[in-house]
């Protein structure tokens, strides 16, 4: 089954099974726009990145991790949130394949204590 995954805010998004296409999208007012990950591919849940602290709602990037059912792999999608039909800003081929991932959130450092 092919995912698409649809943005309702930059900070919430939401899965939602569909038939037809593999797609990130990110909804503003009455359009939206679509990321393609490829017609043999299954695209996981996306996690949300600002592009910076002081960014807009919806200015950043979304990450997640396809799988890619013809080369049999796992490749990482970075996407631009504000410019998803431009396509991908990097994809990475990872050396391993991944099982379907959990739920992810981005935390920045500055919200973490490290010791």
């Amino acid at each position: 089954m092919r995912r698409s995954l649809s943005m309702r805010n930059a900070r919430a998004i939401s899965l939602a099974a569909s038939p037809t296409a593999t797609a990130a999208s990110i909804s503003r007012t009455a359009s939206s726009t679509t990321y393609f990950a490829g017609d043999a591919h299954s695209l996981q849940e996306c996690c949300f990145i600002p592009r910076n602290k002081n960014a807009a709602e919806g200015d950043g990037y979304l990450i997640g991790v396809a799988a890619n059912y013809a080369e049999m792999r796992s490749e990482l999608v970075i996407a631009d949130a504000t410019r998803l039909a431009e396509g991908d800003v990097a994809r990475v081929i990872l050396p391993f394949r991944c099982s379907s991932q959990v739920h992810g959130l981005w935390v920045d450092s500055s919200e973490v204590t490290f010791t």
